[in-house]
This record gives C-alpha cells, structure tokens and sequence, in this order.
C-alpha cells in the first residue's frame, strides 16, 4: 500500500476550491456578493465594467470516504469481496492523506449510520478508522444510499473531497448526490463483480438476497435483464458524472482493482488538483 501511495497520490497539489489564497487565477465580471477588495481596479477602469481577481487557496484537504457497508456488498469470490475492496480503498486514501497531512474521515453507511470516524490526522488516526472500518463488517441491511449522501451533507461544515465507495445497487439518490456535488468535489467508485450479472444460465436458480434475506427463484430468461440493468446502473453514473463533474470509476473486484484505482486517482488528482 506504501508504494501504492508513493507512485499515485503524494506530492504537493493546489486546492481545486478558489478562495482568498496568494496565487493568482483569474480575472472575472463582479458578482453579487463578490468582496469588494477583491475588485481588481486596473481591468474594471480598462474595461468599463467592475472586474474581481480570483484566488487559488494554497490549503490542506478535507477528505472524506462514504463507504457502503449493505448487505449487497458482501457479494465476492476467492476471499475477496467488495466490503474488503473497500476496505483498501480506504487505507490508501488514508495513507494518502497522511502523506500530504490532509485531514481524513470517514462514514460507514448501510441501511443508517453504522460508523461515523471523524476527521484528524496522523498514522493512529488512520488505524484507527480503518480498525472501525473492519469491525463493523459487511451486510449491515439494506442499501440506504441516499440518506447517507444526506447525512454526509449536513455534517460537512467547510468544502471537502468526498469519495462515494459503493456498488450503487439502490434507487432515488440522485438528488441527494447532486446536493452534495453542490459544496463538494465529489468522487464516486463504483465496485462490481462479474458473476452478480448472472448472465448465461438456463432453468431456474434459487437465489437469497443479500440485503433482505428473502429467498426467490430466477429463471434463467431473465439474466438477460439483470445483465441490462446492471449495465444501467454504470451508465447513469457515467451520465451523473459527465453533467455534473463528479469523478468516477468503475472497479472489478475480480481483477487488479487496486492498479486501476491507482491509476484513476493519479491521473485525476493531476488534472483537478495541480
């Protein structure tokens, strides 16, 4: 994870969130509300119209990881599932922040708040997350995405850069992103595994949801339509992300998850934040 760190995540960057820092951004039209020592005199008497400087905040980062602890996630093979993938996720967003002493927090969400571990810093900080992380354990209820999104939105008190750690298998969020998306550099990564399309079998499966634990038949004509809407569910995301300028990742679990990860976040990292 050290070296994961080191080759992806670390090194000096920027802020993304403009404010009343020492380097130079922009010049633009005043708007209301703008200060007015911020007008800058020379443009506006130039130009005939009031004109403000516009400032990059040099400052430490405020990272927090939404990370869905649902029944859902429990789904995986070979001793790894995506509760687990998750779970590294975080240590290297953890051990990212401490190399670039931002302050790091995180919230465990299943069908409500199952753990909620505060901003700090420091190495026993982050052990300390990831330890509640690992005790609260996959297949905490149902998926309450939305409501989560909300919680994490009212306790954020100044701008911070979210990471949204699920596999999206829920409905009527959207909204409650978008909200976040508003204060917020928001990224989502999306976990998956191949076999939950159940694509390609005939007859009849019996099936436990993860969530509910009600059990069902699944007859085989319809792993096509599973396979459909779990295509939907990336497409949308996809789609969330475009319009509104979230980041967003795809990972699959059963391949080096982590390699992309790195690579997603090295080279997000650069353009938003450097």
């Amino acid at each position: 994870m050290r070296k994961r760190v080191e080759r992806g995540i670390t090194g000096g960057y920027k802020s993304a969130f403009r404010g009343g820092g020492l380097d130079f951004e922009e010049v633009r039209a005043y708007q209301y509300g703008d200060e007015v020592r911020a007008i800058d005199w020379n443009v506006t008497a130039r130009l005939g119209e009031v004109y403000v400087k516009v400032f990059r905040e040099e400052r430490e980062l405020q990272v927090l990881v939404l990370n869905d602890v649902s029944g859902s996630m429990r789904f995986g093979k070979g001793g790894v599932n995506k509760f687990l993938a998750g779970v590294d996720i975080c240590a290297m967003l953890g051990f990212g922040c401490l190399r670039n002493n931002d302050r790091f927090g995180l919230v465990g969400w299943g069908d409500g708040l199952v753990c909620n571990e505060g901003f700090g810093k420091g190495k026993g900080k982050i052990f300390k997350t990831l330890r509640g992380l690992l005790a609260v354990g996959e297949g905490r209820g149902e998926t309450d995405l939305g409501a989560g999104l909300h919680y994490v939105e009212n306790i954020l008190k100044r701008r911070s850069l979210v990471f949204v750690i699920s596999d999206f298998l829920d409905e009527d969020y959207e909204g409650n992103l978008v909200r976040l998306g508003l204060r917020n550099e928001v990224v989502l990564v999306r976990l998956f595994h191949p076999g939950e399309v159940l694509g390609g079998f005939k007859g009849f499966l019996p099936i436990i949801d993860a969530e509910s634990g009600v059990g069902s038949v699944l007859f085989g004509g319809l792993g096509n339509e599973v396979g459909k809407r779990f295509k939907e569910v990336g497409n949308n995301l996809k789609r969330l992300a475009g319009v509104y300028g979230f980041g967003f990742v795809e990972l699959d679990i059963s391949q080096d998850y982590m390699a992309v990860f790195e690579g997603f976040i090295s080279s997000w990292i650069s353009k938003r934040f450097r």
